[in-house]
């Protein structure tokens, strides 16, 4: 009898009977290396370190915003040291086990610590935090949709860990409830998680539809804009790819000293992306746990397909494995399968173009 496990928490998942029985599955893998603020930061660090000092600079210039860990004794002094020295800075604060939006705090630099860095690092402020919890620097320049900041919510299938097979997957761009303001200090304006504007006193479920779009209104709201706009909505997905295969890479050094579990285990990754006015796309966090179900018609199309079409791999790579077929690279050889889109197979190459992101 073999098991499919799509499980909520890793906590929940029983590998060592997984990798005792050999033949059952399960979604999530036991670590937090790209779903937790700490972890992600640490993984890509370590990774563009080992990829050398071009890499290493890329990743906090190029691939994500600039992020300190502020349990970390070293990087916390390195924050204090960057407040005092560069008033005006803005950061996002996030407790690195956080989720939707719960415990974040907008912060404007102004030279020193106050009270509200003070909930995220030692007692008086002191390094390092007491709790997990990392200092990113906040983009103060984002390209705006109607007057409203906006994320990217976009899907990553890792359906076999080694060799690595990995598949990118649509789906839709999430606007704040309110129209931006850098001043105002209201998390509605600053943040467009769904759970934040659920808890304002003007969200109205009736107009959740404006408040997400699917990417083909993106692309063609973006090219409304002129030649330069146009050129980056061509290359936007593209770009996103890059990026996720660049993420995934940076795991995969982690999980291969990890699990034992690896060739049972997959997961469906929400990677959020954020676009600034230059036209730059920046990886802000990894979901393991993305919102599976459609809740505005903007996700009808995505969301029920990506479940379908994630456990069509997942099964089809485990058949093949349980039948002694030899796993390698190019097994896909560039199909799609339904509405996913391979990106990585067998070759942590295969989705890269040149660069390190």
């Amino acid at each position: 009898e073999r098991i499919l496990e799509w499980r909520v928490n890793p906590s929940l998942v029983d590998y060592d009977a997984m990798i005792a029985g050999g033949s059952d599955s399960a979604n999530m893998l036991p670590d937090g290396y790209l779903t937790r603020k700490d972890g992600l930061a640490e993984t890509l660090n370590a990774w563009g370190d080992s990829m050398g000092p071009q890499c290493a600079q890329a990743v906090n210039t190029r691939l994500v915003p600039q992020t300190f860990l502020l349990a970390d004794a070293g990087e916390c002094s390195a924050f204090v040291k960057q407040v005092e020295e560069e008033p005006g800075t803005w950061y996002i604060l996030k407790p690195s086990k956080g989720y939707g939006g719960n415990g974040l705090a907008v912060w404007p630099s102004q030279g020193a610590l106050d009270a509200t860095t003070a909930r995220f690092l030692g007692r008086g402020n002191a390094c390092p935090a007491d709790k997990p919890s990392v200092a990113q620097r906040y983009l103060r320049e984002p390209l705006l949709l109607d007057g409203r900041k906006w994320d990217l919510r976009m899907y990553a299938v890792l359906a076999r860990v080694d060799p690595p097979v990995a598949y990118y997957a649509r789906g839709h761009a999430r606007l704040s409830l309110e129209a931006y303001n850098e001043s105002k200090s209201d998390l509605g304006v600053h943040l467009t998680n769904t759970n934040v504007a659920k808890k304002s006193a003007d969200y109205n479920p009736e107009s959740a539809e404006e408040h997400n779009w699917s990417i083909d209104r993106l692309k063609a709201h973006l090219r409304s804009l002129g030649s330069a706009h146009a050129a980056f909505a061509d290359s936007l997905e593209p770009q996103i790819k890059r990026m996720m295969v660049t993420t995934l890479a940076a795991g995969h050094a982690r999980w291969a000293d990890g699990s034992a579990a690896a060739d049972n285990v997959f997961q469906v990754f929400g990677f959020d992306f954020m676009v600034t006015t230059d036209l730059r796309v920046w990886l802000i966090e990894v979901n393991k746990n993305p919102l599976y179900w459609p809740t505005t018609r903007t996700k009808l199309p995505t969301t029920p397909a990506l479940v379908r079409d994630t456990l069509d791999v997942v099964t089809t790579l485990q058949t093949a494995r349980l039948a002694g077929l030899t796993a390698g690279c190019h097994e896909l050889a560039g199909r799609r399968n339904g509405t996913l889109q391979p990106i990585i197979d067998g070759d942590w190459n295969y989705g890269l173009i040149q660069g390190c992101v």
